[in-house]
Parts: structure tokens; C-alpha cells; sequence
């Protein structure tokens, strides 16, 4: 058989952009690559601060993602 392996990267970043825009270039960046190289993201699931810049940057890069929000969050 032949199994294709699927790359995970898994990152849980702030809801927030901080104090330099070093941060969010440095995380569209990062997006641009996943998605490059098809590596699928799995993430805390927020659309805010760099967690969502990041999201959103493998998005439109045609990338995969998967948003994790626990339940007793969504009350």
C-alpha cells in the first residue's frame, strides 16, 4: 500500500498581535508556508490577534485548517 503521511502543525498562539508588527508578518509568513508545503493546521480555533492572523493567512494560501474550541467555551 501507499499511505500518504499528512504533516500536523499544531500551534496555539495569543489572542492578541502584540507590541511589534514584526509578529504578525513573521505569522503570515508562517501561514504562507503551511500552506506551501501542505501542512495542516490545527489551532485554538479564535479569529483574533495572531491565532486568527494565522489562521486566516493559511486560508488564503489555500491551505487546510482545523479550529479547536472546547465546549465550555462556546457557553
Amino acid at each position: 500500500k501507499n499511505i500518504k503521511k499528512k504533516k500536523i502543525y499544531l500551534r496555539l498562539r495569543g489572542s492578541k498581535h502584540g507590541n511589534s508588527t514584526i509578529y504578525k508578518d513573521a505569522t503570515l509568513e508562517l501561514g504562507e508556508q503551511l500552506a506551501k508545503n501542505e501542512i495542516k493546521l490545527v489551532y485554538g480555533g479564535g479569529s483574533l490577534g495572531l491565532m486568527g492572523e494565522l489562521s486566516k493567512s493559511v486560508h488564503r494560501n489555500q491551505g487546510e485548517v482545523l479550529g479547536v474550541i472546547p465546549k465550555n467555551l462556546l457557553k
